[in-house]
């Protein structure tokens, strides 16, 4: 099922296009890879630390054993560990600890490495803080003629664990040996709300109703285009001074409506 965040009955084309080559100006002016004064305030405000429940240990269970996959599948799995290594998301391990790995065939033919954390979050102390709500989102909607959405890129990742945290991220991969996550993984039950809090930090109460956060992204709405111009800039600015990355090809600019899948 899908959503429709907003809706913009008529639009003039010639506004339209116009609005998309001055929000094209801002993404140049404002490029977060290769920002000079580029913090990470993922790092300053979040080193993720997995506690588990008082009196619970975690042992390695029959099912968190070694398994063996089809060759073609290992050299796949191979393949991402060798470039999530270079991407600085995990790093060869010597814990005793282990979580299973599944794999998971993408549209284009290949497969995604998950890791089955299912185990770990039985045991971990639940975080409470509160995430977006899709209701309230609405609501603030009523009166947007322009929406840009921003997507934040392998958002959790952009998290660093904390040091003697990553021994609970634990998986194998026959042939490599054992990993451990150094950045946030999906599938951690905590991931969410920890993220949710990050970008709070950024976007809180005092930006509503035109800059605030859901999942994975930062959702600009206004009445008018050159105050969407003006929190565009503001938020992609605040981005770059924390040091996160968006994925281009995922976000929207100045849209009359944008669709959200699987609410």
């Amino acid at each position: 099922m899908s959503i429709r965040l907003a809706v913009l009955q008529r639009t003039n084309s010639v506004v339209v296009t116009c609005s998309m080559c001055r929000c094209g100006e801002v993404l140049c002016h404002l490029r977060t890879q290769d920002h000079p004064n580029c913090q990470a305030l993922a790092s300053r405000l979040h080193r993720r630390r997995v506690d588990c429940i008082d009196g619970e240990s975690y042992e390695l269970f029959e099912q968190q054993r070694p398994f063996w996959v089809r060759a073609i599948r290992l050299a796949e799995t191979l393949k991402e560990a060798a470039s999530n290594e270079l991407s600085g998301n995990h790093e060869p391990s010597a814990s005793d600890l282990r979580s299973a790995l599944v794999l998971v065939k993408k549209s284009d033919g290949g497969y995604r490495m998950f890791i089955d954390f299912s185990d770990l979050n039985a045991r971990t102390v639940k975080n409470a803080y509160p995430e977006a709500n899709m209701d309230m989102i609405l609501d603030r909607l009523r009166n947007a003629r322009f929406i840009s959405t921003i997507d934040l890129k392998a958002a959790f990742l952009q998290v660093r664990l904390n040091k003697e945290s990553r021994k609970y991220t634990d998986f194998a991969v026959l042939g490599s040996g054992l990993w451990q996550f150094l950045r946030m993984p999906y599938g951690i039950s905590n991931s969410p709300s920890t993220f949710s809090r990050l970008v709070d930090a950024l976007f809180g109460p005092a930006y509503d109703p035109h800059v605030f956060t859901y999942l994975d992204d930062v959702i600009v709405v206004t009445e008018t285009f050159a105050d969407h111009l003006k929190w565009l800039k503001f938020a992609l600015s605040r981005l770059v001074d924390a040091g996160l990355q968006i994925n281009r090809e995922k976000c929207h600019f100045c849209r009359p409506r944008v669709l959200y899948l699987g609410f």
